[in-house]
C-alpha cells in the first residue's frame, strides 16, 4: 500500500512563483505546523524523528500517514480538517486544545491506546 500524504507545503505553493513568495508560503505553512508537531512529539503520536518540529526545509515537508502511531493516526483523522477550517476562520495555530480534549476523549475510552 502507498503511503498517503496527509497535507504538504507544495500544495500550497505554485511553482511559477517567486523564490520570496515561496518562502512567504513555506513560513507560513511552518508557523502553522510546528505547534501541531511538538504536540504529536511530546505525546509520543509519532513513528520516526522525521516529524521533528524543527524541520530544516519547509518547502519540501509532507505530512504522510506512516509518520504516526495508531493513535495518533486516529487523532489526526478525528481533527486535521476541524483545525485547518479554523486556522483559515482566525484561529491561532498555537491553540491545539481541540487535539488536546479529542486525545484525552481517546485515551478515556481506550486506554489500551496509550503507549
Amino acid at each position: 500500500m502507498k503511503d498517503m500524504v496527509i497535507d504538504a507545503c507544495s500544495w500550497y505553493v505554485d511553482e511559477s512563483s517567486e523564490e520570496n513568495a515561496k518562502h512567504k508560503i513555506a513560513e507560513e505553512f511552518k508557523n502553522r505546523y510546528i505547534p501541531l508537531l511538538r504536540f504529536f512529539e511530546e505525546t509520543g503520536l509519532t513513528r520516526n524523528q522525521r516529524m521533528e518540529s524543527e524541520q530544516k526545509n519547509w518547502l519540501e515537508f509532507e505530512l504522510k500517514m506512516s509518520d504516526f502511531t495508531d493513535e495518533g493516526l486516529e487523532l489526526l483523522m478525528l481533527c486535521h480538517d476541524k483545525w485547518l477550517d479554523a486556522i483559515a476562520r482566525g484561529s491561532n495555530p498555537q491553540n491545539i486544545s481541540l487535539w488536546q480534549r479529542q486525545l484525552n476523549k481517546l485515551r478515556e475510552e481506550d486506554p489500551m491506546l496509550l503507549h
